[in-house]
């Protein structure tokens, strides 16, 4: 019995497996080689943070500078897609609080569903902001970049009393998103 011969497009697909197999391997090997990790937060701890981190409870006013952002500095740009053109659940009003944190100074966005105070600072150590948005989920969006001198951070959202996102930003420049 004779085996045939492969054809070209058969070499061709293995290629391509053999080129992604090693894609994954490199993505593996090479990764952030951080902790994936989160607490169980209730927005109130400051487990997630590095030792000695500050933990100011209102935001400090900073000098404006260059946060390593490809946008001039806004965590959330313009171009994304808009994450409220769809939603679920009721059109009822939502008790939402977004904490975030750092061991440092930090840049952030913060955009509501109702489109009502869309809000871009810096801080350092923690920014903390609680409103109540009417609408269908998701309600908020937060992006936020750690500033050079940070190790590590995080966002979250409560909505009603209940942790909805908690994301961590590692290391210099670190970003970390959440959708609540």
């Amino acid at each position: 019995m004779r085996i045939p011969d492969w054809s070209r497009r058969t070499w061709i697909a293995v290629i391509a497996v053999a080129v992604g197999a090693v894609v994954i391997v490199l993505a593996l090997i090479g990764g952030s080689g951080g902790d994936d990790s989160t607490n169980g937060s209730n927005g109130s701890s400051t487990d997630d943070l590095p030792q000695g981190a500050q933990t100011n409870l209102t935001p400090s006013p900073l000098p404006s500078g260059d946060f390593g952002s490809k946008s001039g500095g806004t965590p959330l740009l313009d171009t994304l897609k808009n994450p409220f053109s769809a939603g679920y659940g009721s059109n009822i009003p939502h008790k939402v609080t977004v904490t975030l944190r750092a061991d440092g100074a930090f840049r952030f966005g913060i955009r509501f569903r109702d489109g009502k105070g869309t809000i871009e600072k810096l801080a350092t150590g923690q920014y903390t902001i609680t409103r109540t948005v009417k609408g269908q989920f998701p309600v908020a969006q937060v992006g936020m970049q750690n500033g050079f001198d940070v190790t590590g951070g995080s966002c979250s959202i409560t909505i009603d009393g209940v942790e909805f996102a908690h994301n961590p930003s590692r290391g210099r420049f670190g970003v970390a998103v959440c959708l609540g």
